[in-house]
């Protein structure tokens, strides 16, 4: 998103702290991440894109994505990291899968707590990076909670709220349970189990116990 002033396009979100925010973005045509600390500006009144790129201005001395080095194990990327995705990762083990999910359910609570859906988790969008990492790719369809639409993402892994969308043409409320349902058929999807109906609303917390479950 561009706003008249600036010459920063913000891409996406890739950390969400209580201390500062990291942007993924292009400045002057270059990818760039930016950060915004506290200490410069009360993150709460950044409520979205455009409150970000009207409170950065015209930015100099933006650093590169090659001088950016994340040191979280979860992160969140538009830009797509070197690594392998769920969908290719055949030998990966119940546990350790278990404990990726477990890592992107804890980028999805951060996402969820600014506001926004992912609106596409599934295999693909999951990256395992060379150091053991989980990052979240594939952004640019995610949406504010409680917004109104039909969009349901990948069919096989989408919430059954969303799939009822595509059968009526009814537009729904986006909200953070889809994250979490399609988290969850992603799992199963991927220990060859069939796709479940899950009728209560689903949280991190909810999720984090399914994710244990053993059968």
């Amino acid at each position: 998103m561009n706003v008249e002033g600036t010459k920063i396009t913000l891409e996406d979100c890739l950390h969400a702290r209580e201390s500062s925010w990291v942007f993924a973005c292009t400045h002057r045509g270059r990818p760039c991440v930016l950060k915004i600390d506290s200490r410069s500006v009360d993150l709460s009144q950044l409520c979205n894109e455009h409150d970000v790129l009207q409170h950065l201005g015209d930015i100099e001395g933006v650093p590169t994505l090659e001088a950016f080095e994340t040191t979280a194990t979860a992160s969140m990327s538009v830009l797509s990291p070197r690594g392998v995705t769920l969908a290719n990762c055949s030998t990966l083990s119940p546990d350790r899968l278990e404990a990726v999910c477990r890592a992107v359910v804890h980028v999805l609570q951060m996402v969820h707590k600014r506001g926004f859906v992912h609106a596409d988790i599934c295999p693909d969008n999951i990256i395992i990076t060379p150091c053991g990492g989980v990052c979240v790719i594939d952004w640019g369809v995610s949406r504010r909670c409680g917004t109104l639409t039909v969009f349901a993402g990948r069919r096989a892994f989408a919430s059954d709220t969303r799939l009822a969308c595509l059968v009526d043409g009814q537009p729904r409320s986006l909200l953070p349970h889809d994250d979490f349902e399609a988290l969850l058929h992603t799992r199963d999807s991927l220990l060859g189990r069939s796709r479940r109906t899950y009728n209560f609303p689903l949280t991190a917390e909810t999720t984090a116990i399914l994710l244990s479950h053993e059968e």
